[in-house]
């Protein structure tokens, strides 16, 4: 028989163990699958690149600060005074990926939109085989290239 006289201890000294013990396995997969999607698309957006701004810059700061609370949770089970301030983290990094996002997006469209053929290039004119092509491709054609 156990003797439940003692003191039952919650307290493991490691964050993941701390969660699941205190909250359950559903708990502790879903605080994972948070940051592992966080995870991902940072490391997607992030480290790809070769140059970067500082809104970037900022948001690979946030994501190291992430994974370093997540690493000291090995050994450090979560505590009141800190748990707010990686959740608040962690929001910001989120948001800051998605206006790194938006913005990237925004370029890409405005880029495309540049390099796009105006209304004025597209005139059809027939080939003497009975296919179409541009007014650039005409004009290279007169040029003999």
């Amino acid at each position: 028989m156990l003797d439940m006289a003692g003191p039952f201890v919650t307290k493991p000294h490691n964050m993941f163990l701390q969660i699941a013990i205190q909250t359950g396995g559903i708990s502790l997969l879903a605080f994972l699958a948070i940051f592992v999607i966080y995870f991902v698309e940072s490391f997607r957006m992030y480290f790809r690149k070769t140059a970067y701004r500082s809104s970037e810059i900022f948001g690979i700061g946030i994501l190291l600060g992430t994974f370093g609370y997540l690493v000291t949770g090995l050994a450090n089970d979560s505590t009141v005074c800190v748990a707010p301030v990686y959740w608040c983290l962690l929001g910001v990094g989120m948001a800051v990926n998605r206006y790194n996002r938006n913005r990237e997006e925004k370029e890409r469209g405005e880029q495309m939109k540049k390099n796009s053929i105006s209304s004025d290039q597209c005139q059809i004119y027939p080939f003497q085989s009975g296919g179409v092509f541009f007014e650039s491709e005409r004009r290279k054609i007169r040029r003999g290239h």
